[in-house]
C-alpha cells in the first residue's frame, strides 16, 4: 500500500504518513466515507503531520477530514 499524505486545513502538503497501519475504511447509509488508520504517537507523523481540522488524502486520491486524533 502507498502512504497516506498528510495537508493542513488550507491543503498545503505537510508530508506522508510513512508510520501508518491498520488502515481501514467504512461508510454508513447515507453518509460519507471515514477512514480509520493507527500511527505510533511517539511518531514524528502523529505529533507533526496530523492536525486536527486538515487532511489526508489516500492512495485512490480521497481526502478526509481529520476530525481527532483518538
Amino acid at each position: 500500500m502507498s502512504h497516506l499524505q498528510s495537508y493542513d486545513k488550507n491543503m498545503v502538503s505537510i508530508g506522508a504518513l510513512v508510520k501508518a497501519y491498520d488502515v481501514a475504511w467504512k461508510r454508513r447509509i447515507n453518509s460519507d466515507y471515514e477512514i480509520q488508520f493507527l500511527v505510533p504517537m511517539a511518531s514524528e507523523d502523529y505529533r507533526e503531520k496530523i492536525i486536527l481540522k486538515g487532511h489526508i488524502k489516500d492512495e485512490r486520491g480521497q481526502y478526509y477530514v481529520i476530525n481527532s486524533r483518538s
